[in-house]
């Protein structure tokens, strides 16, 4: 063989071999552009896994924040117009039966205006002629999203009512009264509670007294949650939002309900 074919024989086989190798180049090439399609579609795939999820169970902490900040905005706008007296525990009639939940008379401050318009006040709650606007779904202002499906009318947001609390049997209190005396910051307003199984309409909160074990023993009764990675959403006179531990002791929960008891309670201590 002469030296000019050996030389064509040669650039002949490194031309293959080049070839060879940009195609063997080609196909990982592919094969790793391939497997990142997968893992992007996979990846896809499980983001809109977990935000399906989250919308179904409603992302408890984030959602109840959420709203008692409304309610927190609410309670101020009343109050603003209400020469600063805060809603009454429940609107009575003559002979000091109640009839309308304080949860009704903030429908208008909390989008809910259409709903309030169809009350009639002077009737109550559950008569037939408030039975379009009442006895409905409860607004999801008043529901905690940790509690298990039940009545959908039931609400989880409660007052508590007595003579020392801010909603008192025989009236409503100013809230310049509660800051001059315990103070807004320290003062509890509305709890979230668990089971109760009370109509949000129903003129029905925690009564004082039963203020008389831990929220892990009230459950049922009294300020509790559902919930078991949290403590017990509670908003204070001053706006702000705070979660009470299961183990807060019963006296503190009494203070903390008490607007002139003189009581002087820290966050360390629920």
């Amino acid at each position: 063989m002469g030296h000019a074919e050996k030389n064509s024989e040669e650039q002949a086989s490194i031309r293959a071999d080049s070839v060879d190798a940009q195609s063997t180049h080609r196909r990982g090439g592919w094969n790793v552009v391939l497997l990142m399609l997968f893992c992007c579609l996979a990846l896809g795939m499980v983001l809109k896994l977990q935000s399906g999820m989250s919308r179904r169970i409603g992302r408890p902490g984030n959602d109840q924040l959420s709203q008692l900040r409304a309610m927190a905005v609410a309670v101020s706008n009343y109050v603003d117009g209400n020469q600063r007296i805060l809603p009454p525990a429940a609107l009575a009639d003559s002979e000091g039966r109640p009839l309308h939940s304080w949860r009704t008379l903030l429908l208008p401050l909390l989008d809910e205006r259409e709903r309030f318009e169809q009350v009639d006040l002077a009737q109550p709650w559950d008569s037939s002629r408030n039975k379009t606007a009442l006895r409905q779904g409860c607004p999801e202002t008043y529901r905690s999203f940790s509690s298990p499906v039940g009545n959908p009318r039931y609400t989880s947001i409660f007052a508590v009512t007595g003579e020392e609390t801010v909603f008192p049997p025989d009236g409503p209190i100013s809230m310049d009264d509660i800051m001059h005396a315990d103070g807004l910051s320290t003062m509890l307003m509305f709890t979230e509670a668990h089971d109760l199984k009370v109509e949000w309409a129903e003129p029905r909160d925690i009564p004082f007294n039963l203020l008389n074990a831990t929220p892990a023993e009230l459950n049922g009764r009294g300020p509790s949650t559902a919930a078991s990675d949290r403590g017990v959403f509670v908003l204070f006179c001053d706006g702000h939002v705070a979660t009470l531990s299961p183990d807060t002791n019963p006296a503190v929960l009494r203070a903390l309900a008490t607007w002139n008891g003189g009581e002087a309670v820290s966050p360390e201590e629920f």
